[in-house]
């Protein structure tokens, strides 16, 4: 089968001018057939947790 598209992709995540810390997390599965991009919550309690375990758990059912 012919390739009809090559994709080239990586990430870059910036902390900003307003927080300590980075609450943004994403994943490309291993066949690349998938990119996932949480945003945190806005200095919220535990925002970093939120948008690790959002693209961990999202992750784990595309996989299936």
């Amino acid at each position: 089968m012919e390739k009809l598209i090559a994709f080239e992709w990586g990430s870059v995540s910036i902390t900003g001018n307003y927080r300590e810390n980075n609450e943004d997390n994403c994943h490309i599965d291993s066949g690349a057939r998938f990119f996932l991009v949480a945003d945190g919550m806005g200095g919220q309690s535990a925002g970093e947790k939120a948008s690790e375990l959002a693209v961990e758990l999202i992750s784990e059912k595309l996989e299936q």
